[in-house]
């Protein structure tokens, strides 16, 4: 238990020393696992499932969100530069053809009218 502690002392610190911001991020991540270990006991196995996909999805938008975000902010600018003005027009020519095409595959019943 104390070559835990210790690690884990060690790993905030280094993270402290190179962004004392992202000692919070760390310390929540660390904290929601810790949470969803103690979680599991006395769980059915479907209910263990639900913690353990809940734990990994808040570790994944955290990450999302801090190495992925400019990323994909940037590729929303990039599309919408090409798609100006002057393309939108083929861009709507595309998506109503293919929408009209992807209508004929759907059953009547689904269609809203």
């Amino acid at each position: 238990m104390a070559n835990q502690v210790l690690l884990l002392a060690a790993s905030l610190y280094f993270y402290a020393c190179w962004n004392p911001l992202y000692l919070c991020l760390i310390v929540f991540s660390v904290l929601a696992t810790w949470w969803g270990g103690l979680a599991l006991e006395n769980k059915t196995v479907k209910q263990k499932r639900i913690v353990v996909a809940l734990v990994i999805f808040v570790n994944l938008m955290i990450l999302f969100f801090f190495k992925y975000y400019n990323f994909f902010c940037d590729s929303v600018d990039w599309f919408a530069q090409i798609f100006s003005k002057q393309h939108k027009k083929i861009f709507y020519l595309i998506f109503l053809s293919c929408s009209l095409w992807a209508s004929h595959f759907i059953p009547s019943k689904l269609l809203v009218t």
